[in-house]
């Protein structure tokens, strides 16, 4: 990236400060050190924070992996959710130790109440382990990007929580499915929009 280019975008966020609004009162200002504004186009944009994800993937990846065929898999990444991947409980250790290190070095940091380990497949349970003093919890289910990841690799334990929900979804439609001023056609797109798009 251009020097210059650098500066400017350094200068945006150099000396901010913010204000808290509730019920019409306004705080006195105070100092900001990290984080960005609220809104920030060079967020939107994803490109920066893309960018500083990747190079702290770059620099992870090497201490996790598993082999699927002839690929090594090391990590899944999303915007800010990320996941690794590891055999052993001590590459997954090194890898999350250097995640945060990397991350830090960005003044980036780990939500550790969300970071969970999880044992997908065969094999025994997986540990709780501690990186930077922080104890890592086990699961036997996680949530990522909407869809629930079982330790057992099945998809039963998602599509019945996607059942529920789109039921759900239905239940709290009953006043529109009653509607007789609404047209078939209206209440089929409101069912693909509402509904149908929920369980996909």
């Amino acid at each position: 990236m251009p020097q210059v280019l650098f500066k400017l975008i350094e200068d945006l966020h150099t000396g901010t400060t913010s204000r808290v609004r509730l019920d019409g009162l306004t705080s006195d200002s105070f100092s900001t050190s990290s984080g960005v504004r609220q809104g920030c186009m060079h967020l939107r944009t994803r490109a920066l924070f893309c960018r500083a994800i990747d190079w702290i993937m770059e620099r992870t990846a090497r201490e996790a992996g598993v082999h699927v065929g002839n690929n090594l898999h090391t990590d899944f990444d999303y915007a800010d959710d990320v996941v690794l991947m590891a055999k052993q409980t001590e590459t997954l250790r090194s890898a999350l130790t250097k995640f945060h290190q990397t991350a830090e070095d960005l003044g980036l940091h780990l939500l550790w109440q969300k970071t969970k380990v999880q044992n997908l497949g065969t094999g025994d349970p997986a540990a709780d382990i501690t990186v930077a003093n922080n104890t890592i919890e086990t699961v036997t289910e996680f949530r990522y990007l909407g869809s629930i990841q079982s330790s057992s690799g099945r998809c039963y334990p998602d599509l019945h929580r996607r059942i529920g929900v789109v039921s759900s979804a239905m239940h709290s439609m009953q006043r529109c499915w009653r509607q007789n001023c609404l047209s078939l056609n209206t209440k089929l797109r409101l069912y693909q929009t509402c509904v149908l798009q929920i369980l996909l």
